[in-house]
């Protein structure tokens, strides 16, 4: 995995009080949610983040990836970028498709539609912000 950014896409603001930052472009496939919870697992690991941030990461942007892989049109990849700030954690991903993420009203029976909720849950604070070659969704954990 290569730290990179991709070109056109317009760079969301660092994160107040950001020390450290790591990015990875990775395909719009389904692999690609598990290539990005290593990839922040490992980050945050170097960074000696704690592990229940860790761990909320981890699950965090499986969910943030898996929904860009289901309901993006996402030709040039999936950006994951990493933001360690003095008081929390931030982690951005960009996709092509400008579409924001929409909570769903998932019954007990259903499978999916928990993504965005499970992220407003676990988050210190989330969002989203569209621009003209797609969104970036972000999610902050305290630290």
């Amino acid at each position: 995995m290569t730290a990179t950014h991709l070109p056109g896409r317009r760079r969301i603001a660092p994160p107040v009080g950001a020390t450290a930052s790591a990015a990875v472009v990775l395909p719009n496939a389904e692999e690609s949610v598990v290539l990005a919870r290593q990839y922040v697992v490992h980050v945050l690991g170097t960074w000696k983040v704690d592990k229940d941030i860790t761990e909320a990461a981890r699950l965090l942007v499986s969910e943030v990836v898996g929904n860009t892989v289901v309901h993006a049109d996402s030709p040039t990849g999936v950006e994951v970028t990493v933001w360690h700030c003095d008081t929390r954690v931030v982690v951005q991903v960009h996709d092509d498709d400008r579409r924001p993420p929409i909570p769903r009203d998932a019954g007990l029976e259903t499978e999916c539609g928990r993504g965005v909720l499970l992220i407003a849950a676990l988050s210190h604070t989330w969002g989203f912000e569209v621009h003209s070659h797609g969104k970036w969704v972000w999610f902050a954990l305290s630290a």
